[in-house]
């Protein structure tokens, strides 16, 4: 199918970026293009104008602040993982890399960025959940100037977010994590044609003394929006590895971890229906969670009667 005509507009700066969506009130915003795309080939998109953000050098690129890595909004996910060793980012958001790097091939790594798959607003994707865990800000530019909107708050619903019509992407800011050696992984059951997940999960532990301090735990693919799974992380903070049951009650912990998800918005498909995604969610949570515990150096008592 063959895409409706529109206008195009490239784009040098943020201002004049604004200053086209104000112009054009049924424009939309081209960065990578793997999102916007495909929309324009199945008729999901038709706008009338498109405005190319691919060439705004203030939108690329990462900073560290000693606070906080800030991510350039059209910042591809290859960039993001060339400078995962200079900027230690393994160390200080591991779910968000890992989920960076579960992100389709190289060729889609090369061109898509990480606001881009943010402000899609895909269920099934993988960085809005990852961004949960790391506690990230995105920040927002319009008309009215900048404003910031907490990563849990980002999606409103299926490709929907918090930018509105005439606003833009400008950095995810992601904050550096105390309390102890932090650990992290981004684990999912991947589409069989599509590529993207049917059940993801990320999640961000620290672990001091034996003992887990903190834990954030989000999910993507099982419901229309990305999902903190508010009720299992209580139950992990100080939860101690050093027990004797420790494996035994780890697997307990993350039993329920299906009851934060909204009934009404559980998804569901020919390859994976509602009930099978919700099933399984609390396999992959526990394996995300290990996987997060061993990736800050810490190590569950396993019972010897296995």
């Amino acid at each position: 199918m063959y895409p409706p005509s529109f206008d195009y507009y490239r784009a040098s700066s943020v201002s004049e970026a604004l200053s086209l969506l104000a112009d054009h009130p049924d424009a939309t915003v081209l960065a990578g293009g793997h999102a916007l795309i495909p929309h324009l080939k199945n008729g999901r998109a038709d706008p009338g104008a498109v405005v190319d953000v691919s060439d705004v050098a203030a939108l690329s690129g990462l900073e560290d602040d000693g606070e906080a890595t800030a991510v350039g909004a059209a910042t591809t996910y290859a960039a993001l993982l060339e400078a995962v060793d200079e900027l230690s980012l393994e160390d200080r958001m591991p779910a968000f890399v890992g989920a960076t790097r579960a992100v389709g091939d190289r060729q889609i790594r090369n061109r898509g960025t990480v606001g881009g798959n943010l402000a899609e607003a895909h269920p099934d994707s993988d960085l809005p959940a990852a961004a949960i865990v790391a506690d990230a800000t995105v920040q927002i530019r319009g008309p009215d100037g900048t404003r910031e909107v907490d990563a849990a708050d980002f999606v409103t619903g299926p490709f929907e977010s918090a930018v509105g019509d005439e606003e833009i992407v400008t950095t995810v800011r992601i904050p550096h994590v105390d309390g102890g050696d932090v650990g992290g992984a981004y684990l999912r059951k991947t589409h069989p044609t599509s590529g993207y997940a049917m059940v993801g999960v990320a999640t961000r532990v620290a672990v001091a003394d034996g003992t887990i301090s903190s834990a954030r735990i989000a999910t993507n693919g099982v419901t229309d929006v990305p999902v903190a799974l508010s009720s299992v992380e209580p139950v992990l903070e100080g939860f101690d590895l050093e027990s004797s049951d420790a494996d035994e009650r780890l697997t307990e912990a993350v039993a329920d971890a299906a009851d934060d998800l909204p009934v009404g918005e559980r998804r569901g498909d020919v390859h994976a229906s509602a009930d099978y995604r919700t099933s399984v969610l609390p396999t992959y949570v526990e394996q995300a969670v290990r996987a997060a515990i061993a990736d800050a150096g810490g190590e569950l008592e396993v019972s010897q009667d296995e």
